[in-house]
């Protein structure tokens, strides 16, 4: 009698006992499952991040294969003008051709006409009559630029023939042979000092420049114990001086430059120099040739 009371519950027992290992077979089956979908996940993304770091790689290798092949494009046309260049060397014969002489009377002319249509520059053109500093030099200088307002403005921008040209200008004219071929430019209707302010004052020369440099000091200017970046201060052995503003200049091909940190001031001669370049952080003061597609300011100076 107890012995058939103890089977069923007996049975009882068993099958609770299978259901829940069974349970807990399924629990680790699906804690399973989870992991090696993870798992997966990662493998995907380490494969997707690997096919991006291959197609990187062969757009950068194509990149530089593309350069390569110009270069060596670029290399090859090169060495094929150089022989071009040698071959038509050789073929020139050791006769010389003489070119005919220039007509000094039809360039005399043609300058003549240059300078009745270089007067129209000046029409309209406002300045201010600079004051005349002697700092015991062969010629009295301006204290300011050519049609500043005071010493430290900019005053006007001209180009070699005298033409007023504003910062946004991007086209000049070309100059005439019959300008180039004259020695110098002072005193002329491209003199624009002369012909703004008249009363003995012109574009100065390249000696009259160097003087400037070579007996007189140059520093940078200060105010209130303060340097002026933009301004420099010429001074004499007697402590007369000139604030000269480093107003930049203006290029053909690239515009307004160089304000705050150099200037160029025309010279009266087209030859061997036609400017005098100033720029103090390269220790720069110096006459040089320029190409006229250039404009910059003019410091007028007077005989004593």
């Amino acid at each position: 009698m107890n012995d058939r009371g103890c089977l069923p519950s007996f049975l009882v027992l068993t099958l609770f006992s299978a259901l829940f290992v069974a349970f807990v077979f399924s629990l680790s089956k699906i804690v399973h499952v989870d992991d090696f979908q993870q798992r997966i996940s990662n493998r995907w993304e380490r494969l997707k991040s690997d096919r991006e770091e291959t197609r990187r790689r062969e757009v950068e290798q194509q990149k530089q294969k593309e350069a390569a092949l110009v270069e060596q494009r670029f290399k090859a046309q090169q060495e094929e003008e150089h022989r071009l260049a040698e071959a038509q060397q050789a073929n020139v014969t050791d006769t010389v051709v003489a070119e005919p002489p220039v007509d000094e009377n039809i360039l005399k002319q043609r300058f003549d006409s240059l300078c009745q249509v270089a007067l129209r520059n000046y029409h309209r053109m406002p300045v201010s009559t600079p004051r005349a500093v002697d700092l015991g030099l062969s010629v009295l200088w301006a204290d300011r630029n050519l049609g500043a307002k005071n010493s430290d403005e900019s005053g006007y921008f001209f180009t070699r023939t005298g033409k007023q040209i504003e910062k946004t200008t991007k086209r000049y004219s070309e100059i005439d042979e019959a300008i180039l071929a004259q020695p110098s430019l002072g005193m002329t209707a491209f003199d624009a000092a002369h012909m703004l302010l008249s009363h003995g004052w012109r574009l100065p020369t390249e000696e009259e420049m160097v003087e400037l440099k070579t007996r007189c000091q140059w520093g940078q200017a200060q105010y209130n114990n303060k340097k002026e970046a933009n301004v420099l201060i010429v001074t004499n052995n007697q402590d007369i001086s000139l604030r000269i503003p480093l107003s930049g200049f203006m290029l053909k091909s690239s515009g307004f430059t160089k304000e705050g940190h150099a200037t160029m001031f025309w010279l009266a001669e087209n030859t061997p120099h036609n400017v005098f370049y100033i720029h103090p952080q390269n220790g720069m003061y110096q006459p040089q040739l320029r190409d006229f597609d250039i404009a910059m300011p003019i410091r007028p100076v007077k005989d004593r």
